[in-house]
Parts: structure tokens; C-alpha cells; sequence
């Protein structure tokens, strides 16, 4: 079983968003290292449909410079069984990744985790921040086929700085 530690992919998402902006435009970040040390996954059986949703804005520039969020990302993908490695007790997990900013785009439907890895290396970032639409197309596509009502999740990497699409304002 390969262990994943969530606070490898905890910390780095909520530091972008652990503390309100300031006047000055740094922004202040705050540990989470400690809160989030003793978040493990106990057992790996597979069977689950995953929507991993990820800001492309351009706030991402700053905020995430170092792709954080697409490295953990890509760190659940690799946790997630792969119809190559399905076989006894383990069932294969499904993946879809989807990449927002002003809109949301289908980077990878649902489908083998085993193949999903390249899916992440086009995320840049630019543009504005429309999280529900990412959301939105997550749930379009672990919906697609049956039983989504056990083992189904969407996890979003994003710095919550919200821009509405319509107005062209930060919220």
C-alpha cells in the first residue's frame, strides 16, 4: 500500500489562504504543518471516483508560485489505484481532472488514474477565478456513470480569491 499523507497535500493549498491579505501586497502565510501532521489514510481498497479541480487564475502566479497546488494534485493521482494495480481486494479508482479560471476546462475525464498524470502539466496561470464552474464540471463527470452516491469526492486546489466572471471584480 502506498501511504499518502494529507498533510503533504493540505499544507500547501491552505497556505495560500491561511490569512487574509493585508494593505501590503505580500502575502502572510501560516504554518499548518502541525495541525495537519497526524492526517493519514488508514487503507487503500480503492473503488472511489475522485474530481481534482484546480485554479489556473492569474492571483496563482503569486500566490502559488512554486505549483504547489499541481503537485498535490498530482501526488493524490498517484495514491489512487489504477486499473493496472486493481486485482484481489483492490478496485480501481477513477479520476477527472479539471482546470478553472474564467471557465472550466476538461483536462481529463473520468477515467484511469495510471493515465491522468500528463493531464496536469498544461495548468498555467491566468485569467480570472470562476471556482463553481470547475465544480460544477467535476460533478458533470463523476456523475456520468452509476453508484457516484459512496466513495466520490471533489478536492480543489485554489487560493479563494474569487473574481466573478460576469462583473470582472474580485468579490
Amino acid at each position: 500500500m502506498r501511504p499518502l499523507f494529507l498533510s503533504s497535500l493540505l499544507v500547501p493549498a491552505a497556505l495560500a489562504t491561511a490569512t487574509p491579505r493585508r494593505a501590503s501586497p505580500q502575502l502572510y502565510r501560516r504554518d499548518f504543518t502541525e495541525a495537519c501532521a497526524d492526517l493519514s489514510v488508514s487503507a487503500n481498497n480503492g473503488d472511489r471516483k475522485v474530481g481534482v479541480v484546480i485554479d489556473s487564475s492569474g492571483s496563482m502566479a503569486s500566490n502559488d508560485p512554486d505549483d504547489l497546488r499541481i503537485s498535490a494534485g498530482q501526488a493524490l493521482n498517484a495514491f489512487l489505484i489504477s486499473n493496472g494495480e486493481a486485482g484481489g481486494s483492490k478496485k480501481a479508482d477513477q479520476i477527472t481532472v479539471v482546470d478553472f479560471d474564467d471557465e472550466a476546462t476538461l483536462l481529463y475525464p473520468l477515467g484511469d488514474p495510471g493515465n491522468a498524470n500528463s493531464s496536469f502539466t498544461g495548468i498555467n496561470s491566468s485569467g480570472g477565478t470562476y471556482i463553481a464552474d470547475g465544480v460544477n464540471m467535476a460533478i458533470t463527470e463523476i456523475t456520468k456513470t452509476p453508484d457516484t452516491d459512496k466513495r466520490s469526492a471533489i478536492v480543489v486546489f485554489t487560493d479563494g480569491q474569487v473574481c466573478d466572471p460576469f462583473l470582472r471584480k474580485v468579490l
